[in-house]
């Protein structure tokens, strides 16, 4: 159901999408596309939160039982914060034309700035790698019998994932620099979208060459940034806040890493839930598919294009 919920919202941006989309359109195809690759890759490593024994961490239940692929299954979900974070970057550039002379929004549509985009994407994503991995240089024979009481718990023979261990219930220095560097990061991904998100706000507030529906139109887009932001919020930051903070809270809720767990499954289609059902564009499109009619025109989108910025502040 993921994968196909993610491949209709591909279809519906690339059949059903008004030119006045613009290059925003490709963020939405970037988002489904994401979400695919996030739903194939759980799928394949099957993964385990786990928080019991004295190890922390998440685990593979399938022979792709490793500490770095599941550290890769770990840094990948940066992508979708990194998304998020581009999303309201474009949101606040395309309304500053509104207030500022010159706008930013203009580098969506140059092919460098999107490679641009692409490393700090893949530069983030290496940054966690490696902080997750030096987060687990705490290993010694020690961990070994913790090892094998909670391979026996999964009836399997060897286990092994992103793991760190309280030994002789103390962290190593490495897992608590790592651990907190990784908060750190996350609460400032976090909080570059909420600055971003409220930026665009009051931009769209003190513009006085904004008509009352554009005005409208721009905060309906807002909304509905925010909420593609409220699902990731539930279903991966908390979860990844909680995970990075098991080592430090010493506590082992099998409820509440088994809800991790699913949250993290079945957030890729939430994501494309809450894109078609606000995106007026594509429920009208999906619902003339399902009565095997052709949509109706929609002459205004809720997005504008530099084109259109530039020709309210001329006109």
């Amino acid at each position: 159901p993921c994968i196909l919920l993610n491949l209709l919202v591909i279809y519906l941006v690339r059949k059903f999408s008004p030119k006045s989309l613009g290059t925003y359109k490709y963020l939405l195809i970037a988002f489904a596309s994401s979400d695919i690759f996030l739903v194939v890759l759980h799928a394949i490593i099957n993964p385990k939160v786990i928080a019991r024994h004295g190890a922390f961490g998440v685990i593979s239940l399938n022979f792709l039982s490793n500490k770095y692929i599941t550290i890769m299954y770990g840094a990948c979900f940066t992508l979708p914060f990194m998304l998020l974070d581009i999303h309201f970057l474009y949101r606040y550039w395309a309304v500053t034309p509104y207030i500022l002379k010159d706008s930013f929004i203009y580098l969506f549509d140059k092919p460098w700035f999107i490679i641009f985009l692409i490393i700090i994407v893949f530069a983030v994503g290496s940054f966690w790698y490696a902080w997750l991995f030096l987060a687990t240089l705490s290993h010694d024979s020690g961990t070994k019998n913790t090892l094998d009481i909670i391979a026996r718990e999964f009836n399997t023979t060897t286990i092994d994932g992103w793991l760190i261990f309280r030994l002789d219930d103390e962290l190593t220095f490495n897992s608590k620099v790592s651990l907190i560097v990784l908060d750190i990061a996350m609460i400032l991904c976090l909080s570059l979208s909420i600055t971003l998100a409220s930026l665009t706000y009051f931009q769209i507030e003190r513009a006085q060459t904004l008509s009352f529906s554009d005005k409208s139109m721009q905060i309906t887009l807002l909304v509905v940034a925010s909420v593609q932001t409220f699902v990731p919020f539930i279903c991966v930051y908390i979860p990844y806040l909680y995970v990075l903070a098991l080592p430090f809270l010493n506590t082992s809720s099998s409820f509440i890493t088994d809800i991790s767990t699913v949250l993290h499954a079945i957030f890729p289609s939430l994501d494309a839930i809450v894109i078609i059902t606000l995106m007026k564009p594509y429920w009208k499109g999906l619902r003339g598919m399902l009565r095997r009619k052709k949509p109706p025109v929609i002459p205004h989108l809720y997005a504008f294009t530099v084109t259109s910025i530039v020709t309210a502040r001329t006109g």
